[in-house]
């Protein structure tokens, strides 16, 4: 599998904003600049919660066990998705919190120590 293309600050915001202001669709938009319209529709709605913050890059943060707890059981109470978990507790990779959740399934509590 190939490296995640990054892409920058500014032509997130061009796309989100010709989605919002331009009333181009997220389809257009993913076609015209050759990218996945999921990647689109994920940007616009991390922009609409969290603004023009949450389309900056973030750096590698660790999290302990009671976060990752706090992160499990909310998600189980509140029948959250995991993008939508990701926006609330600033988690930016839905693979991280699976993993978690795997782990805490598998191991417990315990599981949740584990480096990853």
């Amino acid at each position: 599998m190939g490296r995640k293309k990054k892409f920058i600050l500014e032509f997130k915001l061009q796309c989100v904003l010709e989605f919002l202001e331009d009333s181009q669709s997220e389809r257009t938009i993913s076609k015209k600049y050759n990218i996945n319209q999921k990647l689109v529709n994920d940007w616009i709605r991390i922009y609409r919660y969290n603004g023009l913050n949450g389309l900056l890059p973030k750096k590698y943060t660790s999290y302990d066990s009671n976060f990752k707890l706090k992160v499990i059981k909310t998600i189980e109470k509140e029948n959250l998705s995991l993008f939508e978990a990701g926006l609330r507790f600033g988690v930016n990779s839905k693979k991280t919190i699976i993993d978690w959740q795997r782990n805490y399934a598998k191991f417990g509590i315990n599981g949740l120590n584990l480096n990853q």
